[in-house]
């Protein structure tokens, strides 16, 4: 189903500069937002992002092609709003102790 989106030559011929590699990320994190609408969760994202084998470098479009498919269903996207709020409350409130 989401073979179409797989275009392999355009991430290959593109290199592995920083520029490139962010370019990257940012498309990949785009073609998630676009793929998972209306459920996509930044949070997830994120999530993703910082479990990958070399967090910080350049997303490729091989790493998100399952992810890509795999829609969440609105439960999980309520969950991943609950899991979001709770951690801007925690950090609200740490910002709150320090500053007492």
């Amino acid at each position: 189903m989401c073979m179409y989106l797989r275009n392999d030559n355009l991430f290959a011929t593109l290199g592995r500069s920083y520029t490139v590699n962010m370019l990257i990320s940012l498309l990949c994190r785009w073609f998630m937002e676009n793929a998972h609408a209306p459920y996509f969760s930044s949070l997830r994202w994120q999530r993703f992002v910082k479990r990958r084998a070399v967090p910080g470098s350049g997303v490729s479009f091989a790493e998100i092609e399952v992810p890509l498919c795999n829609i969440p269903s609105k439960e999980d996207w309520l969950a991943d709003l609950e899991q979001e709020r709770r951690e801007q409350e925690g950090t609200l409130t740490d910002q709150n102790i320090l500053y007492c």
